[in-house]
């Protein structure tokens, strides 16, 4: 049986697929939202699964404990028993079409893999 998570990423990745590259239509913008609005739901569905904080730290380093009110967020660093980890994510044909090169048109095997490095960085900060 597929989860509701399985199917939305299925429906992402069929509209990534059929609708880069394309040329632009009335219907341009709709798939656009459609693929943004699936990846927010994925993004926020991947941090509703993260650990709770356990404590929370001030600007010089004092640590405190959480207290305990649902969904307080302090103004500093929280702290997790664990690190959250988040899931990772590559680049969508439409990030690899928009990639910014140099004015030249050409570069380098070496400068090309830098730009995907740091297109990569981007994302998953």
């Amino acid at each position: 049986m597929t989860t509701l998570r399985e199917a939305a990423e299925m429906a992402l990745e069929a509209l990534e697929d059929s609708c880069y590259p394309r040329a632009s239509t009335k219907h341009s913008t709709r798939y656009d939202d459609a693929i943004d609005v699936l990846r927010k739901a994925l993004d926020a569905d991947s941090m509703a699964s993260l650990p709770e904080p356990v404590a929370w730290m001030d600007r010089e380093g004092d640590i405190y404990r959480m207290p305990e009110i649902k969904n307080w967020a302090p103004p500093h660093t929280l702290l997790y028993t664990i690190q959250p980890q988040r899931e990772w994510q590559g680049l969508t044909d439409y990030e690899i079409n928009n990639f910014d090169l140099p004015e030249s048109g050409t570069v380098t095997i070496r400068e090309f893999v830098r730009i995907i490095e740091a297109k990569l960085k981007e994302k998953n900060t």
